[in-house]
């Protein structure tokens, strides 16, 4: 085991000291490519390079705000990383940038950013298009009656009509579609190329009218004055390559990349290669988690000459037993496997009939976890969605146990108005004067309305 530690600090030494311009490192697990990110960042500085002109980016607005917590909340004193040159200030680590790739895009940009359309309003206006052009369809059928008209309807009621089916399928091919712009090439050579077609095998059977919901959709946002993500990525992309302004700057690191899609990664790619940018990437295949809208890992290799692959593949995270059950579900065996140093329970599977008894057994777990000296605070519940996870708060906040919810604020201004609500009609009820019952309920109701104007 100390080996294995000894091992790992040196891989993560080795991926903060490297000299090489374009790296990827393929990170397993809880391995600590974060960390390795922002000691990378402070051996920079440490070497002399400004501040200013190192770029961190990150999938989410949420990763990036952990990216800075994680920076600001680095060390001052020495590096865990045995080097030879001072850490730098917390000041200096505070001017490393660290931004969204769509952020980045926008700040290229400056002000023509307009009528930007949210994840939501893009997937709606695109389902309308789908829409639109099978009204047509529709149209043409009726008019001539032909083979081809009468597939293309069919092929387009079944991007509609199966809820679940469709909502995935709509995706996949909203990512399809921003893939081909960002690779200049239409959305059906993606689906008949050897190379791209196994990436894409569930939206094979619309190749035929993949070219035509992709021109319907364009001809949408122009209709309605708007722009997508991706059309953001492209006019920045566009900018890069056109544009003779410098870039600010020189070394740019990338947290999560398993998570950018191909339009990311080729506007990545041409930061590299217009501007001369150092660029390093922690990424992990096995944890890309948007897989299901078309968001396929993308090798860096694809898109860039002289890339170097480096590897963080041992766990810090993961115990042995939990790693084990990760690598059988993802399929990962023998050498491929994860490794980690430590140890702990084996998992246990519990079945339940339905939500109700899943969610007692849960508080029950809690509690006897609690009862035999766990502290509240060491305990975590995870669920797929928030379905799950609500009665399992409402129960446990029923029992007197206190919960946090991560990402979520809980909103107590409902509660507050229901609890003055009924103080207020107990304290109507103790009224002994002799007020009619019209007096009394106008009272009430205008110091009911007081109250909520006062929330």
């Amino acid at each position: 085991m100390k080996n294995s530690k000894n091992s790992s600090l040196n891989e993560t030494s080795a991926i903060v000291k490297t000299t090489s311009k374009i790296v990827e490192v393929q990170a397993t697990p809880g391995s600590g490519k974060t960390h390795a990110l922002i000691h990378r960042a402070a051996y920079l500085i440490e070497s002399g390079v400004p501040a200013q002109q190192i770029l961190a980016l990150s999938f989410s607005n949420e990763t990036v705000r952990e990216l800075r917590r994680r920076l600001e909340s680095l060390s001052t004193a020495s590096t865990s990383l045995n080097s030879p040159i001072k850490q730098p200030s917390g000041k200096e680590l505070s001017n490393v940038t660290i931004k969204t790739v769509h952020s980045l895009a926008a700040s290229l940009l400056g002000n023509k950013v307009q009528g930007l359309l949210k994840p939501k309003a893009a997937k709606a206006l695109f389902k309308q298009s789908i829409k639109e052009l099978r009204k047509h369809a529709r149209k043409q059928r009726a008019a001539f009656k032909t083979k081809l008209w009468n597939n293309r309807c069919e092929l387009l009621d079944d991007l509609l009509d199966q809820k679940e089916v469709s909502q995935s399928l709509q995706a996949q091919l909203l990512s399809l579609i921003a893939k081909a712009q960002a690779s200049a090439v239409s959305p059906q050579s993606l689906l008949d190329a050897p190379a791209t077609a196994p990436q894409h095998e569930d939206l094979a059977p619309f190749a035929k009218v993949v070219n035509k919901i992709g021109g319907q959709y364009a001809q949408q946002k122009r209709t309605t004055k708007t722009l997508d993500f991706g059309d953001l990525l492209a006019q920045a992309h566009d900018k890069i390559e056109k544009s003779p302004r410098g870039f600010p700057y020189t070394n740019i690191l990338v947290d999560e990349y398993q998570d950018s899609s191909a339009q990311q990664v080729h506007f990545l790619a041409a930061l590299v290669k217009k501007h001369g940018c150092h660029l390093m990437v922690f990424g992990d295949k096995n944890q890309a988690l948007y897989s299901f809208g078309g968001n396929n890992y993308t090798p860096l290799a694809t898109v860039l000459d002289g890339v170097e692959t480096m590897s963080l593949p041992v766990s810090r995270r993961l115990t042995a037993p939990v790693a084990a059950l990760a690598s059988a579900v993802i399929g990962l065996n023998g050498s491929a496997a994860i490794k980690t140093t430590k140890t702990g329970d084996r998992p246990t599977l519990t079945a339940n009939t339905g939500l109700t008894t899943q969610t007692a057994r849960i508080a029950q777990d809690i509690e006897a976890l609690i009862q035999v000296g766990a502290a509240p605070s060491s305990i975590a519940v995870l669920a797929r969605t928030r379905a799950f996870i609500d009665p399992v708060e409402q129960r446990l906040l029923a029992q007197d146990r206190q919960t946090s919810r991560a990402g979520t604020a809980r909103h107590i201004k409902h509660p507050l108005r229901v609890l003055r609500f009924v103080s207020l009609i107990e304290s109507a009820k103790h009224n002994n004067t002799k007020a009619s019952k019209t007096d009394k309920r106008g009272k009430l109701e205008a110091k009911m309305q007081h109250i909520l104007r006062k929330e």
